[in-house]
């Protein structure tokens, strides 16, 4: 936190909250002893994705992988969101030595790679490499043709019908999951109108600002209308 000019204010109010921390258990009347918590934090707390994306901050940087620009311009791009992690890479030799570098210096941090939800994609018109595996000192990962990237599906030709079907799929998951409530008569329809606008239309367009604009995808556009009308 210091190596990126937070106050020692706020460090030190940090280190008082994780250091010597104990909790009691409240089961209905019932109020347990004290004990202490030495493990961290847990998912959820308020300041964990805050410490996490610090901890990331300094594996990337540590790591020497360039945020800056594009992979237009450089071998190596790093798309990193606390902890969904893309690399992109020109060639398979800079993808193992920025997995190398990141994996070492996470390690430093007490972090580790997951490899069973780590894969690896070959993009573009020209696939010189082939193998269904993608080997990293100890770690091998799989080769697939599409992953899951912040809720968003990328594909191996960016297809941008696959990422709408799969929109529409989970606007119908969504909706048949809600259905009775929908179709109570005993709930007024402005909760409808709430639960489809929290609940449906956001399973349905998320991403929907980054989709490649063309004919195709402007005819399909009637059919998420038309879905839209139906909920």
């Amino acid at each position: 936190m210091l190596e990126f000019g937070i106050p020692q204010k706020l460090v030190r109010l940090t280190q008082a909250m994780m250091e010597d921390t104990t909790a009691k258990i409240k089961v209905q009347n019932e109020i347990s002893g004290s004990f202490h918590i030495r493990n961290g934090l847990r998912q959820g707390d308020a300041l964990a994705c805050i410490l996490f994306n610090i901890a990331m901050g300094k594996i990337i940087c540590d790591a020497n992988i360039k945020q800056h620009g594009n992979i237009f311009y450089k071998s190596v791009q790093i798309l990193a969101y606390t902890d969904d992690i893309d690399i992109i890479s020109r060639s398979p030799i800079s993808l193992q030595e920025s997995t190398i570098a990141s994996d070492r210096d996470a390690k430093r941090l007490g972090l580790e790679i997951n490899q069973a939800k780590t894969k690896y994609m070959i993009c573009g018109t020209k696939k010189k490499y082939t193998v269904n595996v993608f080997k990293v000192k100890h770690m091998t990962f799989e080769r697939v043709n599409s992953f899951v990237y912040l809720g968003t599906l990328i594909t191996v030709d960016n297809n941008t019908f696959a990422e709408i079907n799969n929109r529409i799929t989970l606007a119908n998951k969504s909706y048949f999951g809600l259905v009775n409530i929908l179709k109570a008569k005993n709930i007024k329809r402005m909760y409808k109108v709430i639960i489809y606008k929290t609940l449906i239309k956001p399973a349905l367009m998320y991403g929907a600002e980054t989709w490649v604009l063309s004919k195709a995808v402007r005819q399909m556009s009637y059919i998420l209308e038309s879905l839209r009308e139906k909920y």
